[in-house]
């Protein structure tokens, strides 16, 4: 009789071998790559963050509005998460004007998007930078060393801002306008302070009348036409053209000719009066001269003691007097 022969072990145990060789292989593979990822960050092979833009450049007018888009992926190991922090900053006033937090995966994608709009007039720059700070999460897969830094990447955004075409033809016109105006202001300004000396050196000796209030009342209206102009030199230096094309008019050049005829009419008022008083003190010192003539007269021997010579004499002192009071300005007008 044939006797059977035993059974091998792998044939009588072959799904608990399959099974401990499936999870032996299993163990190694993940031990595998831990070892894996662990020599990767031992060489150096840590998070690895891309950031886009890295730069971009934005050329506006005032009131318009243009959009930046942010764009970061991750370039990092199979099994490693990222943990984000971002800021997107306004540097031209240091103002944060978005944050935020985000976990990205390998391979994964993170996006932004902003409106960036000019409400500054004239020309010039804003600054805007996107910053972002990424580190690995740890994990069995990902063991992460405590000593590695986070990974920094920062965008700059530059807006770039000028006049339109539009108040750049304003800007020109304007120009020669205010030039004018201001060439009319300083030979309004000289022939002003001119006629304010004259005054105060003829004032001293000529009674001057309602012609002081006079000048008073023209330096009054030039330093309110002054003030008007500081005003129009403020908006300028704004660069805001359409406010000042609307608040600039000829009212401005009609005020200064107003203002120079007037100061004109005064200058010749005062000749006037200087030359009326130079007259009444002519004729007065010939008048004076004839009575000292006549009272020089009286005191000879044969005209001594008469009555009449004597109420000339008498006269003429008086005289005298008003003459010195003429030179003295104690009078109340020359008519």
């Amino acid at each position: 009789m044939e006797m059977k022969k035993p059974d091998s072990f792998f044939r009588r145990h072959k799904i608990l071998v399959i099974a401990i060789v499936l999870i032996m292989l299993a163990v190694g593979a993940v031990y595998g790559t831990r070892l894996w990822a662990n020599f990767s960050f031992l060489l150096g092979k840590d998070i690895i963050i891309y950031l886009t833009p890295n730069e971009k450049s934005l050329d506006l007018h005032y009131g318009d509005t243009g959009q930046v888009a942010i764009n970061i992926t991750s370039g990092n190991q199979l099994f490693c998460r990222a943990s984000c922090n971002y800021e997107f900053i306004d540097r031209s006033s240091n103002a944060v004007l978005d944050s935020g937090v985000f976990n990205i995966t390998p391979n994964g994608h993170f996006a932004e998007n902003y409106n960036v709009s000019v409400s500054r007039l004239g020309t010039g720059q804003d600054i805007y930078n996107f910053q972002v700070v990424c580190r690995n999460m740890y994990s069995f897969f990902c063991p992460v060393q405590e000593d590695k830094e986070a990974v920094f990447r920062s965008s700059l955004i530059i807006v770039n801002y000028e006049l339109s075409e539009f108040e750049k033809e304003l800007k020109a016109g304007l120009k020669q306008n205010v030039t004018r105006l201001l060439v009319e202001l300083a030979a309004l300004d000289e022939s002003l302070q001119g006629l304010n000396q004259k005054m105060l050196d003829v004032g001293a000796r000529v009674n001057l009348g309602d012609l002081a209030s006079r000048r008073l009342e023209l330096n009054n209206r030039f330093d309110r036409m002054l003030l008007s102009v500081e005003n129009l030199r403020a908006v300028w230096t704004k660069e805001d053209y359409l406010r000042l094309n609307r608040e600039f008019n000829e009212t401005f050049f009609e005020k200064g000719a107003s203002l120079k005829d007037d100061i004109g009419k005064l200058n010749e008022d005062l000749d006037s009066t200087i030359q009326n008083h130079n007259s009444v003190i002519t004729l007065a010192s010939g008048y004076s001269d004839n009575f000292n003539h006549v009272n020089s007269m009286s005191k000879t021997p044969a005209l001594a003691g008469h009555p009449v010579l004597d109420e000339v004499s008498d006269s003429a002192q008086q005289f005298n007097k008003i003459i010195i009071s003429l030179k003295d300005r104690d009078f109340e007008s020359y008519a």
